[in-house]
Order: C-alpha cells, then structure tokens, then sequence
C-alpha cells in the first residue's frame, strides 16, 4: 500500500512538475495571504483557518514560502493599502524627479 502511495506521488510530480503537497501549502498560503490582506483576523486565527496546527508552524512555512514573517506580510500589505487610498484622496503627489 505504502509502495502504491509512493508511486502515486511520483506519477503527479511527474505530470505537475512538483509534489502534492506543494500545491497543497501554496494553495494555503495564497488563501493566508489573501487574509492577511484584508485584516482582520489575528496571525493565530488565520493560521487555524489556514490548517495549521499552531501559529508557529504557519509563520515558518509562511516565511519559508514568501521570504517573510506573516506579521511583516500585514504591515507591507496595509502600507500599500494605505498609500494607494492617501494617494487617491490627494494627500501625496506622484514622485516627477
């Protein structure tokens, strides 16, 4: 049985180019991201929602993934969300230099 799983996950690296469990986090992480975005929730909450087990575990998968702690994520995406709003509502003048 062991043996046939095995196979199996050969066979999909094989069609899919990686494992299936890579699509399984990325595809974690991406609803994660989308989260993190938003705001909202604790970095607790959006590890539970995302399956995993402690917060811990999803900030190192998180960071192994992006390059980044989930915490930094919410700050650069809220800094971005931010300066777009300010920048639509007139506060900041494009850069001309």
């Amino acid at each position: 049985m062991r043996a046939a799983a095995g196979q199996s996950g050969l066979r999909h690296r094989f069609v899919a180019g990686s494992r299936p469990r890579f699509h399984l986090t990325t595809g974690r992480l991406t609803l994660a991201r989308s989260m993190l975005s938003s705001g909202g929730l604790s970095l607790l909450d959006v590890a539970a929602h995302t399956d995993f087990q402690t917060q811990q575990h999803f900030t190192d998968v998180f960071h192994r993934y992006t390059g980044m702690t989930p915490g930094i994520f919410r700050l650069a995406a809220r800094g971005a969300t931010r300066a777009s709003e300010d920048f639509a509502a007139g506060s900041q003048k494009p850069d001309t230099s």
